[in-house]
């Protein structure tokens, strides 16, 4: 199937050449560059053109470039298509016949010289070219079609079809051709169903300009309302005079900052309508910008010139400076860099003097910060500057100098390879020395080292016992955190991306070799340690770091599923400690009534049993309602009272702000599906009375959401530290799955825990196969600080229906808080070379990864008249089988998969589904040899057939 995608699009595409001959229909003009697009968002373009030797003359052949940058020679001959390869030519296309005429599609050899008397100077054909579409049967279908696409509609197409014997997949294609347009529109018979590609659009790229422009400027910093006089310079680069015709006399405008245009208050340039620059020579239209004609505030500013009516722009940058105090007359200010070359990602260290050559003391007036700097035109604010003490005055003897040592680092800015200027001087007063470097496209090497700490057992309860620990590895994997990819584009490569090393007896490693100014994931493993994760940035030559291990007897108090809604003032949290449990896990959940108001709440209850719990399995009536637990402000009650009497109401009163908590454990086995399943934990405040008018008994509940998964899980707790408002966590090799938070303050950490699922427990999506599901959870101090997130899933090519399918994957993200709980698709990327997708979303919860493995209806001609269940095919399989069947009416239908004991092993469809012949592929890799049901019902119809797995 792989292969047929890669090849079929050059024949969509195919365009034959302009006529050979004047009495010849033009019905495929061949543009360089012409790009025809379809609405699965394939497109295939002309790369370039050779020349093909036929025995008589010779033609022009064009060569077809497609997404997957694969590369075949067609040519046309009079009205036929032919490829051509190594000597050899098949015929394709043949406009000139007649409808219900066919032919094959085989290679015959064509001499590339005059053949002599007995001589033979055909080529030997090559056995690779015996591909899939070898001896396929071509039919011209009929002609003078009129078909309608997205594009628009065309009359006098040309209906094709090829069909290629003994191919159970794709065995059918139907192509319909407009003339001077090319292939558009495309149908194939697939295994999935079939398959409709339109064309949609046809991109043209322009040609590049011959004309380069730029902008300069007198200076590159101005005082507040000082002219800026700007020069724009077009050269002209080709070898000819290029004439650019202007439709009215304005011929150049600029714009600052994308606000103001020059042209708003300025009629015209030059009366002059158009403008040529001979070969190699360029014009200059200059211009002075005044504070008259718009006040360009303090500030960094760009100014964008371009010539009207074309795409030839350009740019640059400027400062305006505050109107500042000037510096004393004999104040000399003078600054220099520690070196005169850096590489990328490496510290630049600076110096600022300030040196009083007068015969007196000279007082300068200065408010907390005392130097600024610039390099080139970026200006940087006081927060990313290293601060100094403050100082209000600072005083320079006669004769006396002063120096400020200060630092530029990667994590300000990086700077790409170039020449820089360096601008420094003392903040609130004008003027600025400057001093000049360059940044290399080398990198230098620096060390990352620490020391490895984890808490014991016994110890766990106090937060500074911990002690080294021997035998951690501890791992760097270079990373391109998502807010920097921009920023980073330019950083440089190596060959060795990751690190590694073993803490000794004193916790110690040492880690030599590293690249400075990348970011890199820190992990670091201990057996029956969870898992440590940092991302840090080497900014100097020597990184220190000192992870903490928390041993995995710890029971963290955190909850990583929660969620709070209020109630007439008051706050109603739910929570457990994580999502996913076992079938015979222990839970612990946390149920917490908190005061908003300003008065203060008072609940009386008949006795001390303060909370009711309920464990129910979803969409099912409560398959358990758990023993009733006292516990107050924390603390784990016992089973039952035996009560005697009734005592006196029992007041809880929670004061403005107070809070109120109430914890229950509970162990999953016997009260929980062997098989797993989606349940819900409920907690209820039983009171009899509330202070809070409104309040009525049992108002005062909520209910949490957790997965209990039978089948093998993968699943990893991980204390996670970001660096800046960056934290990466990468578990391709256990979760197969990595996350890129994206945090709104610096240096956040906390605890998340991430669970790969190979069933769906929520509901299933409609037209969408399941592959795996994977479950994010993090704690509050994350979830709180979160701006978004960037999931990564992989996958592996064997676990989908087809290979066709990885390009139709998505990543959906399940919305439990809404009314109606349902799977949300996310913007998904896939990339077929690592074999992962990835989205972005605001909220952790489940995300689940789909494929359009649901097939279309064969069209309304071959509607079936009766349901019809096939037998898949193979039968025994290993590892898949396609299921067939057939629908007469449209409607709402399941497909699923049984095991011997009548457990759903997986659910194929569930969804709306048109009328006609459906094929389904049941991957079993992750299922063990045996027979399997598989079951369809819906719309009225209900039928099941057994097949046999083994491997």
């Amino acid at each position: 199937m792989r292969k047929l995608l890669v090849i079929i699009p050059f024949f969509m595409l195919l365009c034959g050449a302009q006529a050979f001959a004047a009495d010849e229909p033009v019905l495929f003009p061949l543009d360089m560059g012409r790009i025809w697009s379809y609405d699965d968002a394939s497109a295939d373009r002309i790369v370039s053109l050779v020349k093909v030797e036929n025995t008589s003359t010779v033609l022009q052949a064009y060569v077809f470039e497609n997404y997957n940058f694969s590369r075949r020679v067609f040519y046309r001959d009079g009205n036929k298509i032919y490829e051509w390869k190594e000597g050899y030519r098949r015929l394709w296309y043949d406009f000139g016949a007649t409808a219900k005429a066919t032919w094959k599609m085989t290679w015959e050899a064509v001499a590339v010289k005059p053949v002599a008397a007995g001589t033979d100077t055909r080529p030997p054909m090559p056995a690779e070219m015996k591909d899939i579409n070898d001896g396929a049967v071509m039919t011209l279908v009929e002609k003078d079609v009129v078909m309608k696409v997205p594009y628009g509609e065309f009359n006098g197409c040309v209906h094709f079809n090829i069909t290629r014997p003994g191919f159970a997949d794709a065995a059918y294609v139907d192509e319909w051709f407009a003339p001077g347009v090319g292939c558009i529109q495309r149908t194939r018979d697939t295994i999935a169903g079939a398959r409709t590609n339109q064309l949609v659009k046809i991109y043209v790229p322009e040609p590049p300009s011959p004309l380069r422009m730029e902008v300069s400027l007198d200076k590159e910093t101005y005082k507040a309302g000082e002219d800026i006089k700007i020069t724009v310079s077009v050269k002209n680069g080709s070898d000819k005079p290029v004439t650019q015709k202007f439709t009215s006399g304005l011929q150049m405008d600029y714009f600052i900052d994308g606000s103001y245009v020059y042209s708003k208050n300025h009629a015209s340039t030059t009366v002059l309508t158009d403008v040529t620059i001979p070969a190699g020579e360029f014009k200059q239209w200059p211009f002075t910008h005044t504070a008259k004609d718009f006040a360009v505030p303090p500030g960094k500013h760009i100014v964008t010139a371009y010539m009207v009516g074309t795409k030839v722009t350009a740019s640059r940058g400027f400062i305006v400076n505050y109107n500042l105090t000037a510096l004393p007359a004999g104040v000399i200010l003078a600054v220099k860099t520690d070196k005169e070359s850096y590489s990328m990602g490496e510290p630049i260290l600076f110096t600022l003097t300030a040196t009083n050559k007068t015969t007196a003391e000279v007082t300068l007036a200065i408010n907390v910060m005392t130097v600024k700097y610039a390099i080139n035109d970026m200006v940087f604010s006081q927060d990313n500057i290293e601060i100094m003490a403050p100082v209000k005055e600072l005083k320079i003897g006669a004769g006396q100098s002063v120096t400020f040592d200060m630092k530029h680092t990667a994590d300000i800015r990086t700077l790409s390879p170039g020449s820089y200027t360096l601008y420094a001087g003392l903040r609130g007063y004008d003027g600025m020395a400057s001093a000049k470097f360059t940044v290399t496209s080398q990198y230098s090497l620096g060390i990352v080292s620490g020391i490895v700490y984890g808490y014991t057992p016994e110890q766990s309860a106090s937060p500074v016992a911990f002690v080294p620990l021997q035998g951690a590895v501890i791992k760097l994997t270079a990373v391109m955190p998502k807010s920097y990819d921009a920023q980073l584009s330019s950083l440089p490569t190596t060959d060795k991306t990751e690190f590694s090393a073993t803490s000794d007896e004193k916790g110690l490693f040492t880690i030599t070799g590293v690249p400075v100014g990348v970011f890199y994931t820190v992990t670091v493993v201990k057996d029956k340690y969870y898992t440590y994760n940092e991302t840090i940035r080497t900014l100097t030559k020597e990184t220190q770091l000192k992870p903490v291990l928390k041993p995995v007897q710890i029971i963290t108090e955190k909850d990583f599923n929660y969620k709070i809604h209020n109630l007439l003032g008051l706050s109603i949290y739910i929570g457990t400690d994580q999502t996913v449990y076992k079938p015979d896990s222990q839970v612990r959940a946390t149920f917490r009534v908190t005061n908003t108001l300003k008065d203060a709440v008072t609940f009386t209850f008949a006795n001390d049993n303060y909370v009711d719990w309920y464990l129910e399995l979803q969409n099912e009536q409560p398959i358990k309602i758990l023993p009733v637990v006292q516990s107050e402000g924390g603390s784990v009650g016992g089973t039952k009272k035996a009560l005697d009497v009734v005592p006196a109401p029992l007041p809880i009163t929670l004061q403005a702000g107070e809070s109120r908590s109430f914890v229950r454990q509970v162990v999953l086995k016997g009260q929980v599906k062997e098989t797993g399943g989606k349940y819900s934990i409920r907690a209820s405040l039983r009171y009899a009375t509330c202070s809070v008018t409104g309040l009525k008994p049992g108002d005062v509940s909520d209910y949490i959401t957790v997965l209990v998964v039978a089948s093998p899980v993968v699943s990893q707790r991980i204390d996670a530290n970001g660096h800046s408002n960056e934290m990466v966590i990468d578990m391709k090799s256990t979760q197969q799955a990595s996350v890129n938070i994206v945090t709104r303050n610096t240096d956040v950490s906390g605890q998340i825990l991430v669970t790969e699922i190979m069933d769906n427990l929520h509901k299933p999506l409609d037209n969408k196969r399941f592959v795996k599901m994977v479950e994010v959870d993090a704690d509050a101090d994350i979830r709180d600080n979160m701006e978004n997130a960037t999931i990564r899933i992989y996958f592996k090519p064997e676990d989908l229906s087809s290979p066709a399918a990885v390009e139709k994957l998505v990543i959906a993200h399940w919305d439990d808080k809404a009314d109606n709980p349902k799977w949300e698709i996310l913007e998904s990327r896939v990339d077929t070379v690592n074999n992962f997708v990835v989205a972005t979303t605001s909220s952790f919860s489940s995300f689940g990864l789909f494929e359009s493995a649901v097939p279309t209806a064969v069209g309304e001609a071959e509607v079936p008249l009766v349901f019809k269940l096939e037998q898949n095919v193979p039968n025994p399989f290993n590892p898949s089988t396609t299921i067939q069947f057939q629908l007469p009416a449209a409607g709402h239908v399941q497909l699923s998969v049984y095991n011997m004991v009548g457990q759903e092993v997986v659910r194929l469809v569930d969804g709306a589904l048109p009328a006609g012949v459906h094929r389904v592929v049941f991957n079993g890799s992750r299922f063990g040899s045996g027979i399997y049901f598989y079951r369809v019902t819906g719309n009225g119809i209900s039928a099941t057939r057994k097949m046999l797995l083994i491997k």
